[in-house]
């Protein structure tokens, strides 16, 4: 079973957050990852941003960030009584809510493929620009119709 401690400083979280430790787990499993630790931070533009700005060099806010713990290493070899400390996940509830009024998905959907994406750079994938092609852009598009199909959100 996989860890997963979710953080809240958003000042009037949506309701939606509230799905987030089961759909992690849900995720996971479709990955076949077993013993992980993770954190999912809930935050604003203003934290993201400095984060994106101290660690990427980037100085505006995004939607998500990852921060593994094996950065540019193997991930471990699973051991079954041992957890993997697998790193942190930041997702800006302000520019979710701005995309999903922008772009014509729901909170849900932007928070789903944010929690997706960041899972799988957790995973070690990576992506160019978010072009569709991306094996990493059509494994993440792959769990979201997954997740859609078994009404996780």
């Amino acid at each position: 079973m996989n860890q997963i401690a979710i953080t809240v400083t958003y000042p009037h979280p949506p309701p939606d957050l509230k799905k987030l430790e089961s759909v992690c787990q849900r995720i996971l499993a479709l990955q076949g990852k077993d013993n992980w630790e993770l954190s999912v931070l809930c935050t604003d533009d203003a934290t993201i941003r400095k984060l994106n700005s101290k660690y990427r060099g980037i100085d505006k806010a995004t939607d998500v960030l990852s921060f593994s713990q094996f950065e540019g290493q193997e991930l471990p070899v699973h051991e079954p009584e041992r957890y993997i400390a697998a790193g942190d996940i930041v997702i800006s509830v302000d520019t979710l809510l701005n995309n999903s009024r922008h772009g014509g998905n729901t909170f849900q959907d932007e928070l789903m493929r944010v929690l997706v994406h960041g899972i799988l750079h957790l995973a070690g994938l990576e992506h160019n620009e978010n072009d569709a092609q991306d094996i990493m852009i059509t494994l993440q598009e792959s769990i979201l119709a997954q997740l859609r199909k078994e009404k996780m959100f």
